[in-house]
């Protein structure tokens, strides 16, 4: 599958060559474009590649020249040159480099300084070889008259298929969707479809693995009700199982999901008896079902993450009071550990050992709160806007906040960042088949199901 190149019409990017490119970055070679040049030769051959993934593999070449005065010596050329890949020229004679003998010059990252002080009227020129940044692109917005018709709600992958959950919005049915990412040719859906709206929610699906079916996909909703999950086979698109996840939990409503790998975790929201419990289902063969209760009156915005020691955290605003929380679960007792006062927490993130908490603090102000495994609570930084969604890939934090993603490092500081579409604000961002892919909030203007539902990115070399 080839994509047209968004900044030189008429030549165009193929997805195979994007997509063992960054898996070669992001299993460590994570080095300047012209060691990456060179990895790249053994591996798949730089000279197949399409002359736009050259350009961007390629160190660009660089020249400063300036006038000596008689009596400066140091001058900053812009940029660190690459080892060894500087040509230095005094009045057209070549000059020699000074590493342990004294000759003519020596470098000092972008500073070149001179033994002796060129005189007034000397020219000089340095040419040398720069690292260039290979920064995201945008690989293709999916805008058919099948994507499109869907208001995506969450976004998950498998091996090389895009898998979705939204809103048809041509019957109004909830569905799980699966795209071969290649082409986004769509394999195969199941209706999961309640009857009834769902509060939004970007956290209503995950991938585990079953021993006997394989990769499975299990998603808030069933025809049989809205206190349901189902669990869906990926290979062949088949509804193996709609699972009452309510048994303890009287009318009460699934609105959040996250998994371990080993059990899947369902918070349900309201109800009798135990309400506003987090409801255990086994993800391997027949579903076991157990439950606890969270604690929790009435909530809204509940979000969860699984930790990397097992632990399960929960955010939420009170409805009663506006106040928000964090706070930290035995995941299968429901002991309470911790809890941690914040203003209106949306998304978890679990990024190394820690918890990031993105917490919208005002109108026109989000910040990122770092909640250590001993439960230490500091803040990493603070935006002037409001961040709608946050995921962690391994390398780079991304953030959505209107019609712009930006790539940050793990410290949340910012890298670069681009806009997918202008005026149409992002959703949720997904991470997977060596892409970032957005998805957006559906528009009356222009008419619905008439504007991309998802873009794909290359994400660039990884932050270190």
């Amino acid at each position: 599958m080839a994509y047209e190149n968004p900044h030189k019409p008429f030549e165009t990017i193929h997805s195979a060559d994007i997509d063992r490119i960054h898996q070669l970055m992001i299993q460590g070679i994570l080095m300047d474009p012209f060691g990456l040049h060179q990895a790249l030769r053994g591996q798949i051959g730089f000279a197949d590649l399409t002359p736009e993934l050259q350009a961007l593999l390629s160190p660009v070449q660089s020249v400063f020249s300036d006038t000596g005065d008689g009596t400066t010596v140091t001058w900053d050329i812009g940029d660190v040159p690459l080892s060894n890949s500087e040509d230095v020229y005094l009045n057209g004679q070549r000059q020699e480099r000074n590493d342990t003998l004294v000759r003519d010059y020596y470098l000092s990252g972008s500073n070149i300084t001179f033994n002796v002080a060129p005189m007034d009227g000397d020219r000089f020129t340095v040419t040398f070889k720069s690292p260039q940044s290979l920064a995201m692109f945008k690989i293709g917005d999916y805008d058919d008259a099948f994507v499109s018709q869907y208001d995506i709600v969450d976004m998950q992958f498998s091996g090389q298929d895009v898998i979705i959950l939204g809103y048809n919005r041509s019957t109004g049915l909830r569905e799980v969707a699966k795209y071969r990412a290649s082409d986004m040719v769509v394999q195969g859906i199941v209706n999961v479809d309640p009857g009834v709206p769902y509060a939004p929610n970007f956290q209503q699906m995950v991938l585990a693995n079953d021993t006997l079916d394989g990769p499975c996909v299990w998603a808030v909703g069933s025809p049989s009700g809205v206190d349901y999950v189902s669990k869906i086979r990926l290979s062949d698109m088949t509804l193996l199982q709609d699972v009452n996840v309510a048994p303890t939990v009287i009318a009460s409503e699934a609105t959040s999901i996250v998994t371990d790998g080993a059990k899947i975790y369902v918070f349900m929201l309201g109800g009798s008896t135990t309400p506003n419990s987090v409801v255990l289902v086994n993800a391997d063969g027949a579903p076991t079902i157990t439950a606890w209760q969270t604690g929790l009156t009435v909530v809204t915005g509940v979000t969860m993450q699984i930790s990397l020691s097992g632990d399960l955290y929960i955010s939420y605003e009170s409805i009663l009071t506006g106040a928000g929380q964090v706070r930290r679960y035995d995941a299968l007792t429901g002991v309470l550990k911790n809890s941690l006062v914040c203003v209106k927490p949306i998304r978890l993130a679990t990024v190394l050992s820690n918890i990031y908490i993105l917490d919208t603090i005002s109108p026109t102000k989000s910040r990122i709160r770092v909640l250590s495994p001993t439960d230490i609570a500091t803040t990493l930084i603070t935006y002037p806007y409001v961040v709608s969604d946050m995921k962690w890939d391994g390398y780079n934090l991304w953030l959505a906040s209107g019609d712009t993603m930006y790539k940050n490092d793990k410290l949340g500081s910012f890298v670069e960042n681009v806009v997918p579409i202008l005026a149409l604000n992002i959703r949720n961002i997904g991470l997977g088949v060596g892409s970032v892919w957005t998805s957006y909030v559906a528009t009356t203007t222009p008419p619905p199901g008439t504007e991309p539902s998802i873009s794909r990115f290359f994400p660039g070399i990884p932050s270190i």
